[in-house]
C-alpha cells in the first residue's frame, strides 16, 4: 500500500505539459497547464480543470512488452 502511495505521489509531482493523462473518472486528455494543485487537460478543442489528486495515470510511450 505504501509503496502504491509513493509512485502515485511521485506520479502527480512529476506531470508536466505534454503528458497524456487518464482521470479517475475515465477521460483522457493533453495536460496544457499545471498548477500548485490543479491541471488543466485539454480534451478536443476544450479545456478542463482537475485537482492534481484526479489523475489516475500518465500514459507513456513504451515498447509493448513493458506494460504493466
Amino acid at each position: 500500500e505504501r509503496k502504491r502511495l509513493k509512485q502515485t505521489e511521485s506520479m502527480l509531482a512529476a506531470l508536466k505539459n505534454g503528458d497524456r493523462v487518464v482521470t479517475l473518472g475515465g477521460m483522457h486528455g493533453v495536460v496544457s497547464q499545471v498548477g500548485e494543485k490543479s491541471v488543466t487537460i485539454r480534451i478536443d478543442q476544450q479545456k478542463f480543470v482537475f485537482d492534481r489528486s484526479a489523475i489516475a495515470r500518465v500514459e507513456r510511450d513504451e515498447p509493448e512488452g513493458k506494460k504493466p
